[in-house]
């Protein structure tokens, strides 16, 4: 148990050094590290890790490691893995507060942190493509994507009535699916 608690930490915290930008920019870490590399997800089960840990309050990165080492080693396994992806960035931000306090008006810190605003717009948009090649086997699926994205650019429902509505509508094309006898 030890040696999987170790482990878990260790797994998170590679992940968490290993990035820049926030919960959303660790995202094909997580897929190299618990999909690729560990095999300890298939890409759908992640993608439904995301899910459960985007409906969910608080931070999307420790959601997410949290949700998937308690499935796998239960309680104290979620609490190393959030312990893990936490603690390099909170160090980190400690020393980059410090940093840019003294130094923010030198050109150079401006410019560098401009280029990582636009590789974290990257790594969004490339996890946008994984969650839409997981999510949309279903031709009927791209109308839920769609309305969602209407609902939600133009601010007519809030978020959360946008994810029950999509949830309803995604269990009632389950259940008319099934009733066909086809995949959903």
């Amino acid at each position: 148990m030890i040696k999987n608690l170790l482990q878990t930490f260790w797994i998170f915290t590679k992940v968490s050094l290993s990035t820049f930008g926030g919960g959303y920019s660790m995202m094909p870490q997580f897929q190299h590290e618990l999909v690729e590399r560990r095999q300890w997800l298939s890409e759908e089960e992640l993608a439904n890790f995301y899910a459960l840990a985007q409906c969910q309050p608080g931070a999307f990165a420790v959601n997410t490691a949290v949700l998937v080492s308690t499935s796998r080693y239960g309680a104290a396994a979620g609490f190393v893995a959030a312990a893990g992806i936490v603690l390099a960035p909170v160090l980190f931000i400690l020393g980059l507060a410090l940093l840019l306090n003294r130094h923010a008006d030198i050109p150079q810190i401006a410019q560098a942190m401009a280029g990582i605003k636009v590789v974290v717009a990257a790594l969004v948009l490339h996890n946008v493509w994984l969650f839409l090649k997981t999510g949309l086997r279903n031709p009927l699926y791209l109308g839920v994507f769609a309305s969602s994205l209407i609902l939600l650019a133009f601010g007519l429902f809030s978020p959360i009535i946008v994810l029950l509505l999509s949830a309803a509508a995604a269990i009632l094309i389950g259940i008319l699916r099934k009733k066909k006898g086809s995949r959903p």
